[in-house]
């Protein structure tokens, strides 16, 4: 806008000193000459007037004097002198009365009719200069509107599109998840009986046998030499879950490992098994009370095995199901104490490859307990 303006500032001078210097020598001269002209033509018959009446005058009283020479002499220099006052005055006379007040009426006109003229000719180049603005801005309005509409329209239509998208997304996840859970909870109510069963009916057996074996033995031992009572066979039990996973008894292994309490054969288990690979199966081949104590015990001592570790941890927090009565009862506790665990090691290992991922794991864990 300032560009415009200033050309037209320089187009509006230019073209109106050409057209005041026009007007002045089209219409404004002419009008002065017309003018002037009869005052002209006045004063020469005002000063023939007048000479004439001197002239009669003189010869007049030179033809009554023209007898006398002495008097003719003194007529002539007297009339003379007189004349010559007489003209001096009548063209002085002639002049404040006639010629002056003529010329000034006559200028007093002309300005009159030049300003007119000019006023006429600023206000019509004015208005033109503005309607020529107008259709400039005009102009430039209508090459905006348009873009402008455009992209409220764009915007509008990204709206609106993702709006949809996230309720179509919402929904397809409802649905799916839908879909997943009535599939696991069925599958989870036919199998969990007989599983609970087996589980139980084992466990009993195989705790009544190693209870009264190590109850005997120990008893033995501190009869005969006052030993301390012996630890868990480390060796024996890693075969033992060999043997379990094997047979593809994987809970059972896994629930062999947990309850030894020893953190070496639950890793043991753990990396018999690629953790995308155990919890991807359909249905996943561990219960809750399993992913419950992997969550606590895989959640110590991270500084060592700390990848597969937060892999299995990764697993069991998309594993858990909440709405299981026993998951619920033991759920916040054992995922406080892990998002605990989790946020220690990360704040004292701040360069940890991992600390960005196990993060992500915390607040996942956060989030089940909402």
């Amino acid at each position: 806008m300032d560009n415009i303006s200033h050309t037209l500032r320089q187009s509006v001078t230019t073209k109106l000193d050409k057209t005041v210097k026009t007007e002045i020598q089209q219409h404004v001269m002419p009008q002065i000459e017309k003018m002037v002209q009869p005052l002209g033509d006045r004063l020469h018959e005002t000063v023939s007037q007048k000479i004439t009446a001197t002239n009669d005058i003189m010869k007049e009283n030179i033809s009554k004097l023209v007898k006398s020479r002495s008097t003719t002499e003194a007529m002539g220099q007297a009339a003379a002198n007189t004349l010559s006052n007489t003209i001096q005055s009548t063209y002085r006379d002639a002049f404040h009365s006639s010629i002056l007040p003529a010329f000034e009426r006559s200028c007093q006109n002309m300005l009159s009719q030049v300003n007119a003229a000019f006023e006429s000719g600023t206000r019509e180049y004015l208005q033109h200069v503005d309607s020529q603005l107008q259709k400039l801005r005009q102009k430039h309005v209508d090459a905006r509107d348009p873009i402008v509409a455009e992209m409220k329209s764009m915007v509008a239509s990204f709206k609106e599109t993702s709006a949809k998208l996230h309720e179509d997304t919402k929904m397809l996840i409802h649905q799916d998840m839908g879909v997943k859970l009535e599939e696991v909870v069925g599958s989870m109510e036919k199998n969990i009986v007989t599983k609970l069963k087996e589980v139980v009916k084992e466990e009993l057996t195989i705790a009544l046998q190693d209870h009264s074996a190590t109850v005997q033995d120990s008893i033995s031992a501190a009869i005969r030499s006052q030993t301390p009572l012996p630890q868990v066979d480390l060796q024996a039990t890693q075969s033992r879950i060999a043997q379990q996973l094997s047979q593809g008894q994987i809970n059972e292994a896994f629930q062999t490992a947990l309850s030894a309490s020893d953190l070496r054969l639950v890793l043991f288990a753990c990396k018999s098994f690629s953790p995308e690979d155990l919890f991807g199966q359909t249905p996943c081949p561990v219960d809750q009370p399993v992913i419950l104590s992997l969550l606590q015990q895989l959640s110590q001592e991270l500084d060592t095995d700390t990848d597969i570790k937060y892999r299995y941890l990764d697993e069991c927090v998309l594993a858990i199901d909440p709405g299981n009565d026993l998951t619920r009862e033991h759920l916040t506790g054992v995922v406080t104490g892990m998002c605990q665990r989790l946020t220690d090691f990360v704040e004292k290992n701040r360069s940890h490859p991992l600390r960005k991922s196990i993060r992500k794991l915390v607040m996942q864990g956060q989030a089940i307990l909402k």
